[in-house]
């Protein structure tokens, strides 16, 4: 999870914990409502228990009950409450809502002054479309019966149609609130994510508007919380700006000291001709040194168009190579533009297509494209080629091999560096040709 945002992490977060919250929610309220239901369904059923107990008399052996009790639901057949009298283990009254039951079996009476509320299965003689058992609730009291006091069990039944109607509303409701209450949950996560995260993003706008040298230091107030950031960041940049600085003066120093005595030397007639070529070569690491203590990026540089460039160069390998009646061709977008010093793709560029002059027999091929942010630049030739498994060894410092043996080691080094100044890449293949192609990966403007 290293390489996911700050904000895309908040979100992540705040759905995964939505998804362990609203279900246990859900299942919390479910049991709450339940259960409120339930007990709101007890006090129901005991108030029509008590009508019962108080409209029943027990007189010479002989139960009597009105037909017609205050409780309507218990006088309407389907209302879904049915009332029965138990005594002696035997019914002894059931009320006019009862027509389409059958008498409870298995009733097991509580003691006298008890009660009983839970769900029992009741027979009907039609056809009820039932999910759940009925509601059922029991009483047990005592009644004087010729100077003897017997028990008489009061049972009322409920269907739970209606309950479990009004429990099916109420989670429908629930889920519908509580999915628009995550969406605005997310939605509000989302804007304070982006509002707390404001300060590092402008953080590091500025850090990249500091890479690019458009400012120098880190200006702006940040929370306290990231001061100490900012602080050591702008402690970074004066030391690297002073470092920089160091090491530009330091070999501007060595530059200018050294020029005049390897001007004195490559003067001298004295100087045997096989001196001329390592004096040349040390001039050429001072200037590359040089050019690298300058500090020259492509955050620093303004764009150049690849097209003059070839051609400039073009014509000069043309004239140094015109004993050879090279042919050298380019393709490709000519509106390309690269984010470099046009030095240093001058010196980039040239020393790839002097190689390939020497190494040509006629062709040399320069094409370059436009790749997301970047411009790939091929120069193909029509020479030996390079083993794949010595191009490595091509681009080490100094090295070379029996194809490139004219002294360039050196050259490609400083191409190397100048391509990796820029962050580029510098890759050997086997051009269509069947010589040597080299790949560079640059910045595009």
């Amino acid at each position: 999870m290293s390489n996911i945002s700050l904000r895309a992490r908040s979100l992540i977060f705040a759905i995964i914990s939505l998804l362990v919250f609203v279900p246990a929610m859900m299942f919390t309220l479910e049991r709450a409502f339940v259960s409120s239901l339930e007990q709101a369904k007890y006090n129901e059923l005991k108030l029509m228990s008590l009508a019962m107990i108080t409209a029943f008399e027990l007189d010479q052996d002989s139960a009597f009950m009105p037909q017609q009790l205050f409780e309507e639901q218990l006088n309407l057949p389907g209302s879904g409450y049915m009332g029965f009298v138990l005594w002696q283990g035997e019914v002894v009254w059931r009320s006019l809502s009862a027509l389409d039951y059958n008498d409870p079996q298995n009733i097991i009476a509580p003691e006298v002054g008890s009660e009983q509320f839970d769900t029992f299965p009741l027979e009907t003689i039609a056809d009820v479309n039932r999910t759940e058992d009925p509601f059922r609730y029991l009483y047990s009291a005592e009644y004087e019966n010729d100077g003897q006091f017997e028990p008489v069990t009061f049972v009322i039944f409920n269907e739970q149609f209606e309950f479990q109607q009004e429990k099916q509303m109420f989670m429908t409701t629930l889920w519908r609130w509580l999915l628009l209450l995550s969406a605005v949950l997310l939605v509000l996560i989302y804007f304070i994510s982006h509002r707390l995260l404001a300060p590092v993003t402008e953080i590091v706008s500025n850090i990249e508007a500091a890479g690019k040298g458009e400012i120098e230091r880190l200006t702006a107030q940040y929370p306290p919380e990231l001061e100490p950031l900012k602080l050591s960041i702008n402690q970074l940049l004066s030391a690297e700006a002073q470092q920089r600085m160091r090491y530009k003066n330091s070999l501007g120093d060595l530059a200018h000291s050294l020029k005049t005595p390897l001007a004195v030397l490559s003067g001298d007639s004295a100087m045997p001709p096989s001196a001329t070529e390592p004096l040349q070569q040390i001039n050429q690491i001072i200037q590359r040194q040089l050019k690298r203590a300058v500090g020259t990026s492509e955050a620093r540089v303004m764009p150049v168009l690849l097209r003059p460039v070839l051609k400039k160069l073009v014509g000069a390998m043309q004239k140094v190579h015109a004993s050879r009646q090279l042919d050298i061709e380019i393709s490709g977008d000519p509106a390309v533009s690269i984010k470099a010093d046009e030095t240093d793709l001058l010196e980039i560029l040239g020393n790839l297509l002097d190689n390939a002059c020497k190494s040509a027999r006629r062709l040399i091929e320069i094409s370059a494209h436009q790749q997301q942010h970047s411009v790939v630049i091929h120069i193909d030739d029509d020479g030996n080629g390079i083993d794949v498994a010595h191009a490595s060894d091509i681009l080490s410092r100094g090295k070379r091999l029996d194809t490139y043996a004219e002294g360039q080691g050196i050259g490609l080094s400083v191409v190397m560096d100048l391509v990796e100044s820029y962050d580029g890449q510098l890759r050997i293949s086997k051009s269509p040709a069947n010589g040597a192609r080299f790949s560079v990966r640059l910045p595009s403007a």
